[in-house]
């Protein structure tokens, strides 16, 4: 099987890539645009199709040259214009593709205020909300006297949370949503904060049934597979209610006070941290190649409790892995090793992470200073 990666954001195609190859799969084609350009030089891609997603004519004559290239090939759609893209095309796509939601449940989902109004009529629990034209349109006194303070501030169309303000003062929402010329302008979504922790669902779905599921949640450098019930069912139900297909990440938040699970957004594409579970024994796009499931089965699950999310360069117990490991994690490890984009990635990182580890050491220094300084403070 020949896989054909379709997407225009990078940060959501690499993962995919990352997962095609720890599955075993050989170099694969991306078809993209300009901005996953600089997938080509990954040595896990065979080749590149430049595209433009607007010209309908032109996608097509290029599907169906790839088509005739590789009758056996399968279309990955990773991301939200790939999967509209398709939609467009309808009959004209020439080759199999993994499990798509309709085009009404992609809007409904990809939409922060749908979702909202979704998940309400569905009995989910969500945060207070207020749909609002434009940023021009908020107003703090009533928008503090609905929800509360602090309160969030976020565009319904946006994603990897651009746009997300907490807002815990007039001034604030001043600043960095009214008078920021950077901030768009379309409609927002201003939503209850809820004080708490993350956790994320990651799911794999056909026409409304799970077949892979786990939760998580980002502790440091680990992220941490676990099994919620109760925010497992919610998403099942999510997914009953509309008939889902595809994969889709879920945000969500465990209030501090109550413990009470609310659900924030939805993501329905693959997602930024797709290598994580396929790290821990779950891969989410070989569960979209499947075709059959047993009857009655339950979602798949990671085999592992939580997987280490710095690049493997700055996980010295991992290297072994590099030559020893001939298996999914072996090969995970060495896709991210040595791909020219992901190491891109960690060097853009660098400068934050030696910031974040001189602010520790810093801290550390100011501790040890206040703690000799303490009356009683035996000497050293």
């Amino acid at each position: 099987m020949s896989l054909i990666l379709l997407g225009c954001q990078t940060r959501i195609v690499l993962p995919v890539l990352q997962a095609a190859h720890a599955m075993g799969s050989p170099r694969v084609v991306v078809f993209g645009t300009q901005e996953t350009r600089q997938l080509r030089w990954s040595p896990w891609v065979r080749r590149h199709v430049l595209a433009d997603f607007g010209d309908l004519e032109r996608c097509a004559s290029q599907l169906e040259e790839l088509a005739r290239e590789q009758p056996q090939g399968v279309i990955v759609p990773c991301d939200c214009p790939a999967i509209r893209l398709l939609h467009r095309l309808g009959p004209r796509v020439p080759l199999a593709t993994t499990p798509l939601p309709t085009p009404q449940v992609l809007e409904t989902l990809d939409d922060k205020w749908r979702f909202h109004l979704l998940c309400d009529a569905s009995a989910l629990p969500v945060p207070a909300a207020v749909c609002v034209a434009g940023k021009h349109q908020l107003d703090f006194t009533e928008l503090a006297a609905t929800l509360g303070l602090p309160f969030v501030v976020k565009p319904t169309n946006a994603s990897g949370s651009l746009g997300v303000v907490v807002v815990r003062s007039g001034q604030d929402l001043l600043d960095h949503v009214v008078l920021d010329r950077t901030y768009g302008d379309g409609p927002l979504v201003v939503q209850r904060y809820i004080e708490g922790r993350d956790i994320d669902v990651d799911l794999f779905a056909v026409d409304g049934e799970l077949r892979a599921v786990t939760t998580h949640e980002v502790k440091g450098c680990w992220m941490e597979f676990t099994r919620d019930p109760i925010l497992e069912e919610m998403a099942s139900a999510l997914c009953r209610a509309t008939g889902y297909s595809g994969p889709m990440n879920l945000d969500a938040r465990i209030e501090q006070a109550t413990g009470r699970v609310y659900l924030l957004e939805s993501n329905p594409r693959f997602w930024a941290s797709l290598a994580m579970p396929a790290a821990c024994g779950l891969n989410f796009l070989a569960e979209s190649l499947r075709t059959s499931w047993p009857a009655g089965a339950q979602p798949q699950r990671p085999s592992l409790a939580r997987c280490n999310r710095r690049h493997p360069l700055l996980r010295p117990r991992d290297w072994w892995r590099v030559l020893a490991d001939r298996g999914s994690q072996g090969r995970l490890v060495r896709t991210m090793l040595f791909d020219p984009c992901t190491l891109c990635e960690l060097a853009a990182s660098l400068p934050a992470m030696a910031g974040r580890a001189m602010q520790r050491s810093w801290r550390g220094v100011a501790a040890a200073v206040r703690s000799a300084q303490e009356p009683g403070a035996l000497p050293q």
